[in-house]
């Protein structure tokens, strides 16, 4: 059994999930790798089977979204430690998934942020650790650069479904933040994200909204929630002066909204959300937070 299992959810980025792949089995660990074509219509499946036949592949006749097909790989996967990139994202060197299952150090890391690089946008490394001699926490982890401990991740749940788009990685952290367990910055070599032209722009910024709303009502403690509310509405309002894009987010407003009525609430302590928001401004010392128990 393979102590890691990669999962790519895919849909209709051929190409770019075949390079994705050609990183993956270049690992000096080699993992076990599960492709999730959610409902392709460009010949996804039948490349992968082509050119990467030892591929665990997951067919969907037409899309469940991309979290429920994380989720169903992860369910799937026979490693200890599930890593996920987007299908447009590749290993930029071989021993990333080697260096990832050495940042998991302590039972209470349930999570490492790989560091990756978006070299559309800029040459920053993010997601990365700031020392090699101790592990440092952060409060969430970007979706196309992460490893998460399977049992766990099962075990709580995996992400919310009823996230749909975006959002997911934030809920699943704090949730796992209040059972006591952390997100470690990763200290491998980066992830590269070439983020695909294929993006819809729109739905991004609806569910991004929509999510950010959704978020204040599944985990924001009582005493917090309507400062909260407020102040992430006006805030997701505001990011933007174009037309076009305030009414597509005015709607992601109103569907977070309406959420409420379908979706449980759960809040976290105000202990682990006090908590979170610090790891968002800077990351602490795993010694500095064990300390502050």
């Amino acid at each position: 059994m393979a102590l890691a299992t990669v999962v790519i959810a895919s849909r209709n980025r051929k190409d770019e999930l075949l390079c994705a792949l050609k990183s993956c089995v270049s690992q000096t660990t080699l993992p076990e790798i599960i492709v999730v074509d959610d409902g392709s219509s460009d010949g996804t499946s039948e490349s992968v089977r082509q050119f990467f036949p030892k591929v665990r592949l997951i067919r969907h006749e037409r899309s469940v979204g991309y979290i429920s097909s994380r989720n169903e790989g992860a369910l799937a996967a026979s490693g200890e430690y599930v890593f996920s990139i987007d299908d447009d994202a590749e290993f930029s060197a071989r021993d990333t998934i080697a260096e990832t299952l050495a940042d998991f150090t302590e039972e209470c890391i349930g999570a490492v942020a790989i560091p990756y690089v978006e070299p559309a946008y800029s040459d920053e490394v993010r997601q990365f650790s700031p020392t090699q001699t101790e592990a440092m926490i952060t409060n969430t982890f970007k979706g196309t650069a992460y490893a998460v401990d399977r049992k766990l991740f099962l075990k709580l749940g995996g992400f919310r479904d009823s996230l749909l788009h975006q959002g997911e990685e934030s809920d699943y952290c704090i949730r796992m933040l209040e059972q006591g367990y952390y997100v470690r910055l990763g200290t491998a070599a980066p992830i590269t994200h070439n983020e695909s032209p294929k993006r819809n722009s729109v739905r991004m910024d609806y569910y991004g909204v929509r999510n950010a709303i959704l978020f204040i009502w599944q985990n924001v403690p009582a005493s917090m929630f309507v400062p909260f509310l407020f102040g992430t509405t006006i805030r997701c309002m505001t990011w933007t002066g174009r037309p076009r894009r305030i009414f597509v987010r005015a709607l992601g407003v109103l569907g977070g909204l309406f959420e409420f009525l379908r979706s449980s609430r759960e809040p976290v302590s105000n202990t682990t959300f006090c908590l979170f928001r610090e790891l968002r401004k800077k990351p602490k010392s795993l010694r500095e937070l064990k300390n502050l128990k």
